[in-house]
């Protein structure tokens, strides 16, 4: 079972190394891994001749842009959307993959992973070939979102239709350093959980439409 790890990225090269290491640690070996530069091009310089597959933003667009537009390259059975400061768990992949074939074996379903941040344990998950395809374009994140808020919606679709699952013994840790990433990162934060309030408000759910609010 093929399965693609995309991690969006602006300014955090030794987080970033520490979370590829902790992939290439992975019990599970048959993985490929997305870096999406978000729009530094010191960055694209550095990670240029790692053994990943590097996209480029031209110019910032922060993390649910670089999450859809990895998707429309990576083909695999599965694929898991990520962050920079995560670290992963050796048996993580493995056994998020063996819970997906258990619970979804034509990989029609989102397997959350676990993360050791308190006051919520799932965050990250692994989206099956089928799952994304449900979604035009595979966009499968709501591009009203900038960064926040669109795995909640994301969860709430998958819950609708019955194809969310938790793997309690998939986990990952995720460091969330207070830095630049974090500051620019914060400011989104207020306007994302505004706009899934007004798109609860109205009904809107991605997945089940495609209707956006911005």
């Amino acid at each position: 079972m093929h399965i693609d790890v995309i991690i969006p990225t602006v300014n955090r090269p030794l987080l970033l190394r520490q979370t590829c290491n902790s992939l290439m640690a992975s019990t599970h070996k048959d993985l490929g891994v997305f870096i999406v530069v978000d729009g530094n091009k010191e960055l694209l310089n550095m990670v240029a001749s790692w053994k990943t597959a590097v996209l480029f933003n031209s110019k910032r667009r922060d993390w649910v842009f670089s999450i859809n537009r990895a998707l429309q390259y990576a083909r695999g059975d599965a694929v898991i959307y990520a962050s920079d400061d995560l670290v992963f768990d050796p048996h993580c992949i493995e056994r998020a993959a063996a819970h997906m074939v258990a619970v979804a074996p034509d990989l029609d379903a989102v397997v959350a992973i676990t993360q050791d941040v308190k006051g919520c344990s799932t965050a990250f998950g692994m989206l099956g070939r089928t799952f994304i395809e449900r979604f035009p374009g595979r966009e499968v994140f709501c591009p009203d979102y900038v960064h926040y808020a669109s795995d909640f919606e994301l969860g709430r679709f998958a819950r609708s239709v019955g194809k969310l699952f938790i793997c309690d013994d998939a986990k990952v840790t995720h460091r969330r350093p207070k830095d630049q990433t974090y500051r620019l990162a914060k400011p989104v934060e207020r306007r994302d959980v505004s706009l899934m309030q007004a798109r609860r408000a109205k009904g809107l759910l991605w997945g089940q439409s495609t209707e956006r609010l911005t």
